[in-house]
């Protein structure tokens, strides 16, 4: 009889630790695929921020919602990087033509309701996975010298070395 039981539980022991190890995987590469979106999401936006630079003769902007118009004096240019405020007072890109990210499929990969970029100062508090942090560094008015993109992920954050440097400060 006890025999049985011992059979029974191994049994049991085997399939329950088949069973987590196949959700684990799935989760790894579920946060691996969100993880590459958000890379994807900061290229685009490094992409924009070229964009940007182009529109106003090689002048990064201090924020987001930085329209080209108030760097280059051309009125008819409203265009910025996202179109509206800056996400830090919210933002929907889908909606916004005026945008430099717009049609681009920029959307936050682990919450799409959820706000996708936004500008940031010193600190990156609190954390929201899938954000793309535009980190604008030596800031002149409307201008700033260089800028990082830093991407948050639930264990940390993700930073590249992008080539944005304002060769027009």
């Amino acid at each position: 009889m006890r025999r049985v039981i011992s059979f029974e539980f191994l049994i049991i022991v085997i399939v329950a630790g088949l069973v987590a190890w196949v959700a684990i995987q799935n989760y790894s590469k579920r946060e691996v695929s969100f993880e590459d979106r958000l890379i994807e999401n900061m290229k685009m936006l490094n992409e924009a921020l070229d964009e940007y630079k182009k529109l106003t003769g090689g002048v990064l902007p201090s924020c987001l919602d930085m329209p080209v118009s108030l760097i280059t004096g051309d009125t008819l240019s409203l265009k910025s990087i996202t179109g509206k405020l800056d996400p830090t007072r919210g933002l929907d890109l889908q909606n916004d033509t005026m945008s430099l990210l717009y049609g681009k499929e920029f959307e936050n990969p682990y919450n799409p309701r959820a706000i996708a970029v936004m500008t940031a100062q010193d600190s990156l508090e609190p954390k929201q996975p899938g954000i793309v942090y535009y980190i604008p560094v030596g800031i002149m008015g409307d201008r700033c010298m260089k800028c990082k993109i830093v991407g948050s992920v639930r264990r940390g954050y993700v930073e590249f070395e992008l080539h944005n440097y304002s060769d027009k400060f």
